[in-house]
C-alpha cells in the first residue's frame, strides 16, 4: 500500500494550473489514471509514487514517464516555495524538514534519469540551515533557561539542539532539564487514611514502574533523589445496600393440553358444519350439498403463571486521594481523587399459577429466597476493593500525573 507524503500541499495557484492540466489530458494506465486524480487533489507525493510504480512495469510507457517529470517539477517548486516561506519567519528547524522531501525527490529524479533537483546543493543548503538551526534553539533556550520556570517543551527544544550540534554542554543541559522536570516521588499515607492504606505500596509501585514514564518515578522513602512525595489517601468504606426487591413481573398465558389419568392427551369428536363455500362449490357443480363430518381433536386448555424476580446487592466504595507534593518549593503540584467500587448481588425467583404453565426452560435464578447465593459481608467486599486499588490508582497517576 503507498503512503501518503509527510506534508501536504495544495498547487500554488501561480504554476498549478497548466501542468496539472497537461497531467489531467488524455488517459492511460490504471498507475497513470489513478495518479492524475491525486494530482488534480493537490497530493501530489502520492501521484508521484503511482507514476513512480507504473514505470517500473511499463518503463517505456511516455505518457507516464512526462507525467511523473511534470509532477516532480510541480513538487519541487511547492516545496521550494514552502521552505522560503519557513525561512523568512526563522523556522528553521521545520525548513530541515523541507530540504529532506526536496533531498529525497532529487535522488528519486536520479535514479529514474529524469530532469530534477540538485542533490548536491540541497545537501550543502541542510548544513547551512542545520547550523541555523543550532544557533537558534541555543539562543531560545538561553531565553528559557533565564526566566526560572522550567517545562516540558524546553526539553524538546534541548533534544532538537542536541540532534544538530554533537555537544557535551548542549547535552549536559538536556540532562539538568531532564533533571528539574522529572518527579522523583516518595510514598506517603495522607493524613486521616484508611489503616490499611500502606498494603497499597508495594503492588501500586510495580504497576506504575511497569509503564516507564520518562518524567515520573516513585523512589523508596528516604531516596536523596527524592523531589517529591506522592500522599495517598484512602477514605472510610462507603457501603450501599439493596435489600431484597422485586426486579420484575413476568406474566403470561399459555395453552396446555388436557390429560387423562394415563397421561394421554384427551381427544373429542365434535361436528363441523360444511363451510359456505364448500355448500356453493357442490350447488355450482350439480353435487349434492356436502353432509356435515365428524373429527377428532385435542383437548387444550388456557392456563395462566407468573414469575417474579427478587434481588438484593450490597457495594462498598474506596474514595481515594492522591496529592502530588513539591518538596522543593513545597507547593501542591497535582491532586487527583476517585474511587473504587466492589459489588455483589444475589437473586432467586418465584412462581405463582397453574403448574402445567411452567416454562420448559426455567429462569437462570434459583428457586426459593431460601436457595439464594450468600451476600459476601462488607469486609469481603473491602478486602475485595482493597485489591483492586493499586491497579486504579496506578492508572490515575499515569493518566493525570506521569502522562
Amino acid at each position: 500500500m503507498l503512503s501518503p507524503p509527510r506534508t501536504r500541499m495544495k498547487p500554488a495557484g501561480v504554476f498549478g494550473p497548466s501542468l496539472a492540466l497537461v497531467l489531467l489530458a488524455g488517459c492511460g494506465s490504471a498507475h497513470l489514471r489513478a495518479g492524475q486524480r491525486y494530482v488534480e487533489e493537490g497530493e501530489l507525493g502520492v501521484a508521484i509514487e503511482l507514476f513512480d510504480a507504473g514505470l517500473a512495469e511499463s518503463p517505456n510507457d511516455e505518457a507516464l514517464r512526462d507525467a511523473l517529470i511534470s509532477a516532480q517539477q510541480l513538487h519541487e517548486l511547492e516545496l521550494r516555495h514552502d521552505r522560503e516561506r519557513l525561512e523568512s519567519s526563522g523556522r528553521y528547524v521545520l525548513v530541515l524538514g523541507r530540504l529532506l522531501q526536496e533531498q529525497e525527490l532529487a535522488r528519486r529524479t536520479a535514479a529514474l534519469k529524469l530532469p530534477g533537483g540538485d542533490v548536491a546543493g540541497l545537501e550543502s543548503e541542510q548544513r547551512a540551515t542545520e547550523q541555523k538551526a543550532a544557533d537558534a534553539l541555543a539562543h531560545e533556550i538561553d531565553v528559557r533557561m533565564g526566566r526560572g520556570q522550567i517545562v516540558e517543551a524546553d526539553l524538546v527544544t534541548c533534544r532538537q539542539l542536541a540532534a544538530l550540534r554533537r555537544d557535551e554542554a548542549v547535552e549536559r543541559t538536556c540532562a539538568r532539564l531532564l533533571g528539574r522536570l522529572k518527579w522523583m516521588a516518595a510514598l506517603a499515607v495522607g493524613p486521616g487514611s484508611h489503616a490499611r492504606t500502606a498494603e497499597l505500596f508495594a503492588p501500586l509501585t510495580a504497576a506504575v514502574q511497569g509503564v516507564k514514564k520518562e518524567l515520573f518515578a516513585i523512589v523508596p522513602s528516604g531516596d536523596e533523589s527524592t523531589n517529591a512525595t506522592l500522599d495517598i489517601f484512602v477514605g472510610a468504606p462507603e457501603v450501599s445496600e439493596l435489600p431484597w426487591t422485586l426486579v420484575e413481573k413476568d406474566a403470561f398465558h399459555t395453552w396446555v393440553p388436557v390429560r387423562d389419568k394415563k397421561g394421554e392427551q384427551i381427544e373429542e369428536t365434535v361436528t363441523v358444519e360444511p363451510t359456505q363455500s364448500e355448500i356453493d362449490d357442490a350447488k355450482c357443480h350439480k353435487r349434492p350439498p356436502p353432509e356435515p363430518k365428524k373429527v377428532k381433536k385435542k383437548v387444550w386448555e388456557l392456563t395462566s403463571g407468573t414469575y417474579r424476580h427478587y434481588r438484593q446487592a450490597r457495594t462498598v466504595r474506596l474514595p481515594y486521594t492522591v496529592t502530588l507534593r513539591d518538596e522543593r518549593g513545597g507547593l501542591l503540584a497535582n491532586v487527583l481523587a476517585g474511587g473504587v467500587d466492589a459489588s455483589a448481588d444475589s437473586t432467586y425467583h418465584e412462581y405463582q399459577g397453574d403448574p402445567r404453565a411452567r416454562r420448559a426452560a426455567a429462569p437462570p435464578s434459583p428457586e426459593g429466597k431460601g436457595k439464594s447465593a450468600r451476600l459476601p459481608e462488607a469486609s469481603e467486599l473491602v478486602d475485595r476493593a482493597f485489591r483492586q486499588l493499586p491497579k486504579a490508582v496506578a492508572q490515575a497517576i499515569l493518566e493525570k500525573i506521569a502522562s
